[in-house]
């Protein structure tokens, strides 16, 4: 069978699935193809699409950045642009309403021959309707999975500045595993979106918790002889290394993901940003504080991360934040840009 034939069939089920079963695509296929032209190298990326949405009448809230259909798609064509850039083998997506507007986007990009399969597990997060999604020349070998557990905060050596006290989950995530041929061992991938306003203390609480829910999972699977990537939006900053504005996180976040096995010395996880070595070059989002559509040096900040275990480190040819496009008021980018880092396996 043909890859393009391939690709055919694994939509046409998962838009079955999106038409059956609120608009998800999260079935691993039962024959996994690996679909990239150049199988010594494996290219993971991780992008907030921001307000990847179609339909109008289910873009809540003020925060909805594109008013009309017209809009939105140009948007997307926009972000498709973006994408093929990047040329990720695996890419990890936020900020996307469901799988039928993932399944346009993937349309879009296999026109070009990009190859891609869309997969989107439903979150919980009623309040924005966003998800995130996973765009893949390699097939998962499970099927996409989230968890309900919750963590108690604030968690032990917290900073945050409040007093508040309570459990949370995570709203917005999915795992799913793959088997990468010239990897030693399967590959288990996160992709997040946490809670947004880093100085926010009573969120720095919450998105501590957020992140210990992740940190036992990642600790189950490197336990289960798994490499692992943490990616996404993490809406918080590495007080290890700081980004183009030198903001220091309140919080804990990083540490926590960065090592999963608390009890073990050193930790467990890299954020490839280290591998840039040009701090001003360390930026994943843009923040109009003062709302004059000037980019000041104080509103580049580095929110998304992609964190990896200290197995596939060897392997890591390059790493940088891509910023293909410039910061603007007016336009139909997004306003983030995405973390990539590139394997030689």
């Amino acid at each position: 069978m043909k890859i393009g034939l391939i690709i055919i069939v694994i939509i046409i089920v998962n838009l079955f699935i999106v038409t059956e079963g609120q608009k998800q695509c999260y079935t691993a296929p039962s024959s996994p193809q690996d679909r990239r032209n150049d199988k010594t190298k494996l290219t993971v990326a991780t992008y907030n699409a921001e307000w990847l949405f179609l339909n109008r009448s289910n873009c809540p809230g003020t925060g909805c950045a594109w008013p009309t259909e017209a809009a939105a798609l140009k948007h997307m064509e926009d972000v498709a642009t973006e994408i093929e850039i990047l040329n990720a083998d695996i890419l990890n997506l936020a900020e996307v309403q469901d799988c039928y507007v993932l399944t346009h986007l993937a349309e879009i990009l296999n026109k070009k021959g990009m190859n891609y399969v869309p997969y989107l597990l439903t979150g919980t997060d009623t309040s924005t309707g966003q998800n995130v999604a996973l765009l893949t020349r390699v097939d998962p070998v499970v099927d996409l999975q989230r968890t309900a557990n919750r963590a108690n905060y604030p968690i032990t050596g917290s900073n945050c500045g409040s007093t508040y006290s309570g459990t949370y989950g995570v709203s917005k995530h999915y795992f799913t595993t793959f088997n990468i041929e010239g990897l030693p061992k399967p590959l288990t991938i996160f992709g997040l979106h946490l809670l947004a306003f880093p100085d926010d203390v009573t969120r720095c609480l919450q998105r501590e918790a957020q992140a210990t829910v992740i940190q036992q999972l990642v600790k189950e699977a490197m336990e289960s002889s798994h490499s692992v990537i943490v990616m996404g939006d993490l809406n918080d900053f590495d007080s290890m290394i700081l980004d183009a504005s030198g903001n220091v996180p309140i919080s804990q976040v990083l540490r926590v993901l960065s090592d999963p096995i608390p009890e073990v010395a050193g930790e467990e996880m890299t954020n490839v940003a280290s591998l840039v070595s040009e701090q001003d070059e360390r930026y994943s989002c843009w923040y109009d504080r003062d709302g004059n559509c000037n980019v000041a040096d104080d509103e580049l900040s580095m929110i998304y991360h992609l964190l990896i275990s200290q197995d596939l480190v060897p392997f890591i040819s390059n790493a940088f934040y891509d910023h293909s496009y410039g910061a603007a008021c007016g336009g139909f980018e997004s306003d983030h840009w995405p973390a990539i880092v590139h394997l030689d396996i």
